[in-house]
């Protein structure tokens, strides 16, 4: 019969320490996490993964968790902190954003009574660093299933779309490139994967698809037509509907919403994809993000008549040429 597993994609808006001397510790309260908003954060993310299946095992299999900007002092403390809910971790941190608190970083967490890490490249470790701080990759088996139902997970936090600079680059324009080789890396190492087995990218990708874009009005930045290529020609879809929003700005005026948060599955993987999600994420300030959750399904799939309704509509790939090459793109997809 069919079995099924939890997995999640949440951008956790920090889940670094203060000083000893700041936040709650300050206060008397030594061994706790410190003062909102970040102390307050990993406090939800340990309440959330703390929740249990009625046989023991967690409510969520798979954690991709993004913008955890652990500094190189606090990793341990923190893996230290998802060991003692029933978790084990693959993290990669280092990628300094625009400011200074900002070390991007990005963690796989897995229950090891329903998953577990396998090998992946060439040193046979447990994961693959793509890009510092940006993107990790895992391959992971499920428990009590076969090796045919393995498969890739991308972890990302890309970076943020806009002129400024970030990543520690000196211009704008240096801040642009590194942006684009950034997802020049994800689609390197996607489209073999998920052109020939089952693959996931999962995370804040900070970018929209198409219907995103027409329906809120804007442009497509560079991110976003790095996302629509990986789309079109990765052989992958998002799970999502993309009428659900997943990042929440406050601003001087209206608050603005966008859809910049994630799960792509590949083609040969998406009949194991069932129930996706959009739900209240672990930040709970003014500038929020939702998180993503699904199920992989292995076993009886169910009515696989079924899945094409499920499906987001695919469009035509469209040829680039040009130096405004993102814009164009853009008038291209309208066409279809």
């Amino acid at each position: 019969g069919r079995r099924e597993v939890v997995i999640v994609a949440v951008n956790v808006g920090s889940i670094a320490y203060q000083t000893p001397a700041a936040g709650a510790a300050a206060h008397g309260t030594a061994g706790t996490f410190s003062r909102a908003p970040m102390g307050t954060n990993m406090n939800t993310l340990l309440r959330q993964m703390g929740a249990s299946n009625p046989d023991g095992t967690r409510r969520v299999a798979l954690w991709a968790l993004s913008s955890t900007g652990l500094p190189k002092r606090d990793i341990p403390r923190a893996l230290a902190a998802f060991a003692s809910v029933g978790y084990l971790c693959e993290e990669r941190h280092g990628g300094r954003g625009d400011r200074r608190s900002e070390i991007a970083g990005v963690m796989v967490c897995i229950d090891p009574r329903q998953l577990r890490f396998l090998n992946v490249g060439q040193r046979k470790q447990r994961h693959r660093v793509v890009r510092t701080g940006r993107i990790l990759r895992v391959r992971l088996g499920i428990m009590g299933a076969t090796a045919d139902d393995d498969f890739d997970v991308m972890a990302c936090y890309m970076p943020t779309r806009g002129a400024q600079r970030r990543g520690g680059q000196e211009s704008s324009e240096a801040s642009r490139q590194y942006t684009l080789a950034v997802w020049r890396s994800l689609a390197t190492t996607t489209l073999p994967l998920a052109g020939q087995g089952r693959a996931l990218v999962m995370g804040d990708l900070n970018a929209e698809l198409g219907h995103s874009l027409r329906h809120r009005g804007r442009r497509a930045s560079p991110s976003d037509t790095a996302l629509a290529h990986l789309v079109d020609m990765g052989r992958v879809s998002r799970v999502h509907h993309e009428s659900d929003w997943t990042y929440w700005r406050a601003g001087a005026g209206d608050p603005s919403t966008s859809v910049i948060d994630h799960i792509l599955a590949s083609d040969i993987m998406r009949p194991n994809i069932a129930d996706p999600r959009t739900v209240d994420g672990i930040e709970s300030g003014r500038n929020r993000h939702r998180a993503l959750e699904a199920k992989v399904i292995w076993g009886s799939t169910g009515n696989e008549d079924d899945e094409g309704e499920r499906l987001v509509d695919r469009v035509k790939v469209c040829h680039l040429e040009g130096p405004r090459e993102h814009e164009a793109y853009e008038e291209c997809k309208l066409r279809y």
